[in-house]
């Protein structure tokens, strides 16, 4: 042992294998630390734990299998709470979510369909809300008669597109409440003028249309009981 080659030699591997028991001794601390909070109830705060002691993990060991699917796993439950806050139309949350999984596993399975879902929920919202803004605008006119029949008509269909764009989108019942209300009024106005080829008219028109209530029914009934109601005689001499 008098060699200092050997010496050398020797306190290398001493070295080499007591920095490798420590990296293992680390890594199982880790490891427990990680299978005690995947007892836990999955939140997002137990869930980005679980990530740093991963990610720690992976520090270590860039081949830890268990680490490798440790993280993964905590990337399908961000896809999730993505999943469901697209569904819930919280758009930014759905991108911080994504985020998350694109910094942590950019090759992570369901990346890029996840982006994919959101882009599309954010371009059909945008979509849905120009046409919903042009509806309003027709219902608001201030025309009457023929023309303001033409203008319903049309902001009816912008409601249509906008339902077939994005079926959920909270701006379409209060826009289908405004044109009610327009057409309601409209037709009040134009039973009180005794306009009746018009009134029909308007009663056609809303016949296949989405009705928030039964407002213009009710209308149409009294229009039409009020049409049947027989003409009064006076008889009698003077």
């Amino acid at each position: 042992y008098d060699d200092p080659a050997k010496i050398a030699n020797l306190s290398a591997k001493l070295k080499s294998t007591s920095s490798e028991l420590a990296k293992k001794q680390q890594i199982n601390s880790l490891q427990a630390k990680a299978d005690r909070l995947q007892r836990e109830k999955r939140s997002l705060a137990v869930n980005d734990d679980l990530r740093k002691l991963y990610l720690a993990i992976l520090d270590i060991d860039s081949l830890n299998d268990k680490a490798v699917a440790g993280l993964d796993d905590t990337s399908t439950f961000d896809a999730r709470v993505a999943e469901q806050a697209i569904k819930e139309r919280e758009f930014d949350r759905a991108e911080k979510q994504i985020r998350v999984i694109e910094n942590t596993s950019p090759q992570y399975r369901g990346l890029a369909a996840l982006k994919h879902s959101l882009n599309g929920a954010r371009a059909a919202s945008s979509q849905a809300n120009q046409v919903l803004v042009e509806a309003r605008q027709l219902i608001s006119t201030r025309l009457t008669g023929e023309e303001k029949r033409k203008e319903l008509l049309a902001a009816a269909g912008k409601i249509r597109q906008a339902e077939t764009v994005d079926a959920n989108n909270p701006d379409i019942r209060p826009a289908l409440v405004a044109l009610e209300s327009e057409y309601v009024a409209t037709i009040k106005q134009l039973i009180s003028d005794k306009n009746k080829a018009l009134t029909n008219a308007y009663f056609v028109d809303t016949q296949s249309q989405e009705c928030p209530s039964d407002r213009i029914f009710q209308l149409r009934q009294l229009a039409q009981k009020s049409e049947k109601k027989p003409k009064r005689v006076i008889t009698g001499g003077f």
